[in-house]
């Protein structure tokens, strides 16, 4: 059974917590992995070296802590209180895991291999959705990951508030197209989990690291890798 079959998706985003400490900035100590305790103020920062963070820009390799490859164990899911924290979180390369077939099927070119977000304005639109920003496929280059060339490589994306804590993806290959999705992020490991609306099945992503070369055949983004973010390790705070 892959990785994937367990996922259980909601069109709201989960709290994402350490027993019932919830992962993020100015939690209360002790702290979760990936986060260091302010001794001064008695709360939770994001270590030095980003790892409590976000997806960050450029090359987006992740941590020594909490970098991820597409074998490291599921995370645990921290919740999204606004469009900006999507975007933060989002910004970076990431290399496709799992369901590489789901991005075939919304039109991504044979050889992708990831997914670029780029900066995003989180302002709103007339629509309801936000202004958003840049996105481009990814496929392999000679010494990492590049952006595709020609208009099938590059899309636009923006997020939709839904409701409290809910939020909506959508992707546009043209202005008058595109597929929505629903994010679920763990900061620590790193990775992003998209679910497909329209097709009711998921993509995990991780930044590119340490691992290029990629596998290639069998061994590369198929559905029985890549670590999913554990929804069994999530509890609702009341």
């Amino acid at each position: 059974m892959t990785r994937l079959t367990s996922l259980l998706f909601t069109a709201s985003l989960l709290v994402g917590c350490v027993g019932n400490r919830s992962i993020g900035q100015d939690q209360a100590c002790p702290c979760a992995p990936g986060w260091s305790c302010d001794t001064t103020k008695k709360v939770c920062v994001a270590d030095s070296t980003g790892a409590g963070g976000g997806g960050g820009g450029g090359g987006g390799g992740g941590t020594a802590t909490c970098g991820a490859t597409c074998s490291t164990p599921a995370g645990t899911v921290q919740p999204f209180t606004s469009v900006a924290d999507i975007y933060t979180a989002m910004a970076g390369t990431w290399q496709i895991c799992s369901g590489a077939p789901l991005w075939t099927s919304v039109g991504a070119p044979a050889d992708v291999i990831g997914v670029e977000y780029g900066p995003a304005s989180g302002a709103l639109t007339a629509n309801g959705s936000t202004v958003g920003g840049n996105m481009y496929y990814l496929v392999a280059g000679p010494s990492g990951p590049v952006r595709g060339s020609g208009f099938a490589y590059q899309l636009t994306y923006d997020i939709s508030p839904e409701g409290p804590s809910s939020f909506q993806l959508n992707m546009h290959p043209a202005p008058n197209s595109g597929f929505a999705g629903s994010v679920r992020y763990s900061p620590c490991p790193t990775e992003l989990q998209l679910l497909f609306l329209d097709v009711g099945d998921s993509s995990v992503l991780v930044h590119f690291g340490s691992d290029w070369p990629l596998p290639t055949g069998d061994d590369a983004s198929t559905d029985s890798a890549g670590p999913p973010i554990d929804a069994s390790a999530t509890s609702q705070q009341g």
